[in-house]
């Protein structure tokens, strides 16, 4: 192949012949102003959905509880038989009580 023939995957090929034109000048200004709309968004996100919601957080942590105390259980019944505890039982169990420690304290910043 030569190469200058499309397909020769050398420097002949013209990859931009492909490329879509560019915008106009007017296309720009346009993509400008959504992008600063972007960007004011989420300089300034507000307060999270679920802010203020109770059922949310009662959700979350009656979910967190019932894992802990199921780890908590579950690796009590295995070594009450004689069994190891899988690792895998104490991680779900020691997440769920961090986790639960996290929600319950909240956040400092929060009014």
């Amino acid at each position: 192949m030569a190469e200058g023939s499309p397909g020769g995957g050398g420097r002949g090929g013209s990859p931009l012949a492909a490329a879509p034109p560019l915008p106009d000048s007017d296309d720009w200004g346009e993509a400008r102003s959504e992008g600063e709309e972007v960007k004011a968004a989420l300089e300034e996100p507000g307060p999270p959905a679920y802010h203020g919601d109770r059922l949310f957080y009662r959700i979350v942590v009656w979910s967190l509880a019932l894992v802990a105390v199921g780890a908590l259980l579950g690796g009590m019944i295995l070594a009450g038989f004689g069994r190891d505890v899988p690792d895998t039982v104490l991680a779900l169990g020691s997440a769920a009580v961090g986790a639960l420690a996290g929600v319950v304290s909240g956040n400092r910043n929060q009014v």
